[in-house]
């Protein structure tokens, strides 16, 4: 696409040139071309190939343009384009022709991107003698190889009405018109128009110049108007329009246009080409031009298109006269004064914008062109079917109107009874009903703008009614139901200001809602917006957001104070002091106004048909009030809409997590600019993600005093307490947005926790401890002495009386306890049951004896083995009470027993036999380790004896593992996040995966024989009265 950097030549676009005549000299000449456009000419009498001498030059040339007088047509040459071989398709499509050669007298423009490695070569011939014959009537485009002035130029050709040369160093034009040097005017008009006079600067050596040649013709009716501004200039109010006029008149003739759509534009005729900007109303198509002069008219030969695109702006001059600006001061913003409706608030409905206030009421259908109504009022809305206007905080007027139908034209007026005094203060609309708020308490709501039902109340009767606050959007409908929020004061609680939501699915009945704030102090929300998902408001600086609009959280991001807020369907519109965009109410573009106005009081509106926001009020620029209320109107086009980008917040970069003893992991991550807080998250296990883990902390925007001052604060760090020992905790942090919306997590920190091991010296007393169970309630130690403890915690414990000397283990089937023992030489095998722990009884054993190691539950069967004569070792019981020897190949002792889930093994040294049923026994293959004690998880068997620690998956096949330690191990636990093991000589190790242990320094000197787990705390009991804890 081509980039036009001249817009105004002189009073117009492109304007046509002339090279002539004399003598044909010998010339030589190197082009000098600077970036930009550059006029330059062909003064030899050679043709030049034009791919040749530019096809090449595609990093320097944009494009090289070629006027024919003959056709009235354009040449065109692009490298760029002939190199992607597009070049015939683009010129065929704008209309043009393929440049190929630029012939001896032939002017040309050609736009140059850099003058860096340009090549254009000397050029050196007989010149080209430029006469009459050669020229057309009308505009040419030209060269010569006569070294004359322009005033020696027109004399000889005789009939040239004007005379232009591009100034290529300065962007300038030069000018000549014979008629005007004969009447001395010549320098007055240059000065004027600010052209460049030509003085003693001569049209040869490769300038190109522009010649309008009248050839035979005079003027008159017979002649034609076409446009002449750039196709890829688009058109729009405000415009200047080129028109070219040929035969028409002569130079200074006054001449009007005649637009579709009633109105005119006034210019002066040039050289043949004039402008005149294009005035509001205007409509698309032909066009008449009049000589005010002459009385000539003709039509003309192009249609006026006008586009909806970014147009020029112009800037407010205090006299209703729009005047244009352009290059780098145009913005996005049309000033439109001269049309402006004197009100403080503009609504669109039905394809109409409707401005009320300041003593009347008007309607536009596009925002330029706006027509008064015979009824005024302050405030209006539309619901969709029909127009209400009403009139506000007037005590002898409650006036409201309403319209019969969609079109705001005939208005049909009543006036008001309020049950309560009071006066009228807005007019609002959604979901298809009318709101009318006042000041006493209530309002009123109506379908159909003529039936109106005033509320008893607000959701509560308690305050005034905060209906009048001046947001249009104050009356919301959010999908389901109507909401609004009451402020003001409470009339019956010491006019204490209480925010309170109120909704409604019906508009008559309403419901309150309590408002929480996450972040900042309560507010009223007054101004804010929902654009389907989420409520945005504003409240001073801060911006928050809702989910639910009853729960609100303040951004980490802040903004303008905004006095009122749109939702448009495509982006949040915000009206300040300026105006700002944004797609998700939390990041703001600021549309500038133009020359630095600033908004007083001022009403926003937009149309999503036609893209269009409309801003209507008071004005000021550079502190002084410029307008009276409504004496201003500026029209902002969105062609995409200027929206703001999506804030694109980040996780925090780092996060760092660091034990601290065996319950505490603290944490600390990077701060992320713009956040409204972070939620932490943590696991058990490594990588998951965020939606499987387990929120942990929420933490929100809190303030502080400083200085006197309230100062935001948002915290980086956490401290994650109460966490087991010897654990390893994985954490990620997420930044909030606003209140649905959150980064992705962060990278994953994660640290280990210690175990610190207390000996609760004196805690039980006589007695050495052998084995340990947790029910879900309590702690259960067994040994010998006649003494079993429990104990809710692992702190305080309590004796119960077993009545027998040596108990060696207990396990918790769920319903009971089962504790098993006796005398390994002789002596007489016991077996204990209880269903609390408290009450035990002894279950009788028939020619049974010896001492029982360990027992086993399987949902349906005890297993209980040791050593003597108990059936080679082996007892079974369905339910605790009757048990039956069973009979196996073993002879020796057997310290252990397991039920896998699908079969029992009990281990010994000798040998491993494992059972279905715990009937029928079979001796394994493998014979495992000599172990103390086995458990299992983490998808693992661990067993641990006299040589170390072993793992396993199948329980029968065993690897042995680094245990750290030479001391004999006398038990195994599971915690549900690592194994503890417990043995001689206060030995303690722990390890999350069986295979990795850490050892601790030793609390006690006794031998440990058992440890158990409630889940966050290890209980390891042992001799002498031992009981250690972790933590």
């Amino acid at each position: 696409m081509l980039t036009w950097r001249l817009i105004s030549l002189v009073a117009g676009l492109w304007l046509a040139c002339v090279a002539l005549l004399g003598h044909a000299a010998t010339v030589a000449y190197t082009p000098t071309l600077s970036q930009g456009w550059n006029l330059v000419g062909n003064s030899t009498s050679a043709a030049v190939d034009v791919k040749t001498l530019l096809g090449t030059q595609a990093g320097s040339v944009t494009s090289v343009w070629k006027w024919n007088a003959a056709s009235t047509k354009w040449a065109f040459y692009s490298p760029a384009l002939d190199t992607a071989n597009t070049l015939a398709s683009y010129a065929t499509n704008k209309g043009y022709d393929v440049l190929s050669s630029i012939d001896p007298g032939d002017g040309f423009w050609i736009n140059v991107n850099a003058t860096a490695g340009l090549v254009l070569g000397a050029q050196s011939g007989t010149g080209f003698a430029l006469g009459a014959s050669t020229l057309k009537t009308n505009w040419n485009l030209v060269a010569t190889g006569d070294d004359i002035t322009p005033a020696q130029f027109t004399t000889t050709v005789g009939n040239v009405t004007t005379l232009w040369a591009w100034n290529n160093a300065n962007s300038g034009w030069y000018f000549y018109a014979p008629s005007a040097a004969a009447n001395g005017s010549l320098a007055g008009y240059i000065s004027s128009k600010n052209y460049q006079d030509f003085g003693s600067t001569t049209l040869g050596n490769g300038r190109g110049f522009w010649v309008n040649y009248a050839g035979s013709g005079t003027g008159g009716t017979g002649g034609t108007a076409s446009i002449w501004n750039p196709s890829s200039a688009p058109l729009s109010f405000g415009s200047a329009l080129y028109i070219l006029a040929t035969n028409f008149g002569a130079m200074s003739d006054q001449i009007t246009v005649h637009f579709a759509g009633g109105v005119s534009s006034v210019g002066i005729l040039g050289a043949g080409l004039f402008s005149v900007t294009i005035p509001l109303g205007a409509q698309n198509g032909l066009f008449t031009v009049t000589n005010n002069t002459t009385g000539a008219t003709l039509t003309s030969s192009t249609a006026l298109a006008l586009t909806v695109v970014t147009p020029t702006c112009t800037s407010y001059n205090n006299v209703n006269t729009p005047v244009p600006m352009t290059g780098s001061a145009a913005t996005s913003w049309t000033d439109c004064s001269a049309q402006s409706p004197a009100g403080q608030q503009v609504v669109w409905g039905n394809n109409t914008f409707v401005a009320a206030g300041g003593g009347s009421t008007k309607s536009s259908t596009d925002g330029f062109v706006w027509s008064n109504s015979t009824t005024t009022f302050d405030r209006v809305a539309y619901n969709g079917l029909r127009w209400i206007g009403v009139k506000i905080n007037s005590s002898s007027s409650l006036l409201i109107g309403h319209t019969a139908d969609a079109t705001p034209a005939v208005w049909t007026t009543q006036t008001v009874t309020l049950n309560r005094p009071g006066v009228l203060t807005g007019a609002y609309a959604a979901n298809g009903r009318f709101f009318v708020g006042t000041n006493n308490g209530s309002f009123l709501t109506s379908t159909d703008g003529s039936t109106w039902t005033e509320t008893a109340g607000l959701c509560d009767t308690s305050y005034l009614s905060s209906v009048y606050a001046g947001n249009v959007n104050q009356v919301i409908w959010n999908g389901s139901s109507f909401q609004m929020y009451v402020g003001g004061v409470g009339l019956s609680n010491g006019f204490t200001s209480y925010p309170t939501s109120c909704t409604s699915t019906d508009g008559v009945n309403w419901t309150s809602g309590s408002l929480s704030y996450t972040g900042g102090s309560a507010f009223v929300p007054e101004v804010y917006a929902f654009d389907g998902t989420k409520y945005v408001a504003s409240q001073g600086s801060a911006i928050w957001t809702s989910a639910d609009g009853l729960a609100w959280l303040k951004s980490g991001i802040t903004a303008p104070a905004f006095k009122q807020m749109i939702w448009t369907g495509d982006q949040f519109i915000g009206l300040s002091g300026q105006v700002y965009t944004s797609t998700d109410g939390l990041v703001w573009t600021n549309q500038t106004l133009p020359t630095e106005f600033q908004l007083v009081d001022s009403s926003l509106a937009y149309s999503p048909e036609l893209k269009r926001a409309i801003l209507i009020g008071q004005f000021a620029q550079n502190g002084w009030y410029l307008t009276a209320k409504g004496a201003a109107l500026f029209v902002l086009y969105q062609t995409p809409p200027p929206a703001a980008p999506m804030s694109a917040l980040l996780p925090p970069a780092t996060v760092s997590a660091t034990a601290s003893g065996g319950s505490i992991i603290n944490l600390t991550w990077s701060a992320v600019v713009g956040a409204a807080g972070y939620d932490v998250y943590r696991a058990s296990t490594a990588g998951q993600p965020v939606a499987s883990m387990s929120k942990i902390a929420s933490i929100r925007i809190t303030s502080k005093l400083v200085g006197g001052n309230q100062v935001d604060q948002l915290l980086t760090t956490y401290s994650d307490t109460g966490l087991a020992g010897a654990s390893t905790y994985y954490y990620k942090v997420v930044a909030v947005v606003d209140a649905i919306t959150s980064t992705a997590a962060s990278a994953e920190a994660s640290a280990s926790t210690s175990i610190s091991w207390t000996n609760r010296i004196g805690a039980v007393t006589q007695v050495h401890l052998n084995g340990i169970t947790w029910s879900g309630t309590q702690y259960l130690a067994v040994g010998g002495t006649q003494r079993i403890y429990s104990s809710p915690d692992g702190m305080t414990w309590t004796l119960r009386s077993s009545g027998t000397q040596k108990l060696n283990r207990v396990i918790w089937s769920g319903s009971q306890f089962v504790a098993v023992g006796g005398n390994p030489v002789g002596g007489t095998t016991t077996i204990l049951t209880s269903p609390d722990g408290v009450s035990w009884t002894p279950q009788p054993l028939t020619g049974v004896t010896g001492s029982l190691s360990a027992v086993a539950w399987s949902g349906s069967l005890f297993v209980a083995v040791g050593s003597g004569n108990a059936g080679n070792g082996i007892l079974t019981s369905p339910d605790g009470v009757t048990w039956t020897a069973q009979t196996s190949t073993n002879t020796g002792y057997l310290s252990d027993v397991i039920w896998t889930g699908s079969q029992f093994i009990a281990y010994g040294n000798d040998a491993t036999l494992t059972s279905p049923d715990g009937v029928v026994w079979t001796a394994a293959t493998v014979t495992a380790p000599g172990f103390s004690a086995i458990t299992y998880g983490a998808g693992k068997f661990v067993g641990v004896g006299g040589l170390g620690i072993f793992t396993s998956t199948d329980a029968l096949s065993w690897t042995a593992q680094v245990s750290g330690t030479q001391k004999t191990l006398r038990d195994v636990t599971w915690t549900g996040k690592l194994f503890a093991a417990a043995g001689d000589a206060g030995t303690l190790l722990t390890s999350p995966d069986g295979i990795t242990w850490t050892t601790y320094p030793a609390p006690t000197s006794q031998n440990l024989a058992g440890i158990a787990s409630n889940g966050s705390q290890l209980i390891a009991v042992g001799y002498q009265s031992t009981i250690v804890s972790a933590p």
